[in-house]
């Protein structure tokens, strides 16, 4: 239950997701990875929440 393999497990589950083509579910778990931890101080931490970050970004490019 450690905020970096919750934030890593939304990111996979969110990247699975998007490879299906399920776009919204697949910002669903971005966006509650992010929520997971929302002010990291750990570098690790905060790795994982700028790729959620990214991924959601590019998600929301791709749905315009």
């Amino acid at each position: 239950n450690s905020p970096d393999s919750i934030q890593s497990t939304y990111n996979n589950r969110g990247q699975i997701y998007e490879a299906k083509g399920d776009l919204d579910k697949a910002l669903e778990d971005y966006t509650k990875g992010i929520e997971a931890m929302p002010n990291p101080t750990f570098s690790g931490y905060r790795y994982f929440k700028q790729v959620l970050h990214r991924n959601r970004a590019e998600l929301y490019l791709q749905k315009e």
